[in-house]
């Protein structure tokens, strides 16, 4: 119908899926629970209390893309409290789980998923020595996340590591159209009788996504269209 398109050059990877990711409970947010994300050199690179969509470009630029991320059994236990749908992947683990890697060891875990077990360990070591001081993290952590909760310790075993990787859960691109959501062509005039609200409009996000605001304009502009599809059939 000549419906004009916008936003398409923007688009960012959520963070958080186990390698394979078959659906969207196959991703997890544990480090906003105080995990921490290491390249494949046993290394943190990133401040995990960003936007996940942040964090996966730039894990997308670590070495072969890869990132793995570390957590202990106390941040486990929590996970599976504060975020029920992630009982998927935290519950009923054992050595036949393909996504995670554990031991009682920070270096064995770290020797099992093919990290640099030596590097890793110090990592962990050093990471807990500053969250017991309290002082700043490096990349700039300073809470758990979004200014909320303080960095953990990594301390308690077993310990776990889980190859992470980015993908995309929906696009910020789409349909442009006007304020009482009509469909507009390139040179702006109305496509008579075709609406559009929620994920399939363009025009919301701009070059970043922010947490949760998907249901939020399904639900305004879902609203806005039915008023004015009531509107257009009106006598």
């Amino acid at each position: 119908l000549g419906g004009q398109l916008i936003d398409t050059e923007f688009i960012k990877p959520s963070y958080g899926f186990i390698k394979n990711a078959a659906d969207p409970n196959d991703f997890t947010m544990i480090f906003y629970g105080g995990a921490v994300i290491l390249n494949q050199d046993g290394h943190r690179f990133v401040n995990e209390s960003i936007s996940y969509k942040d964090i996966g470009l730039i894990a997308l630029q670590q070495t072969n893309g890869r990132s793995f991320i570390v957590f202990d059994e106390n941040i486990r236990l929590r996970q599976l409290e504060s975020r029920p749908p992630e009982a998927k992947l935290w519950e009923n683990l054992n050595k036949h789980s393909s996504h995670v890697f554990f031991a009682e060891t920070i270096a064995e875990a770290a020797r099992r998923a093919g990290l640099h077990p030596i590097n890793t360990e110090k990592t962990i070591h050093d990471y807990n020595e500053m969250v017991e001081k309290g002082v700043e993290l490096p990349f700039g952590r300073k809470s758990l996340s979004g200014g909320f909760g303080k960095p953990v310790k990594i301390e308690r075993p077993p310990f776990y590591v889980m190859p992470a990787s980015s993908g995309i859960m929906g696009t910020y691109c789409g349909l442009k159209v006007n304020d009482k959501t009509q469909l507009l062509r390139s040179d702006g005039q109305i496509i008579p009788n075709v609406l559009a609200a929620g994920e399939i409009m363009g025009g919301v996000h701009g070059e970043n996504f922010t947490p949760g605001c998907g249901f939020g304009k399904a639900l305004a502009f879902g609203r806005v269209a039915g008023e004015t599809a009531y509107s257009l059939i009106q006598p």
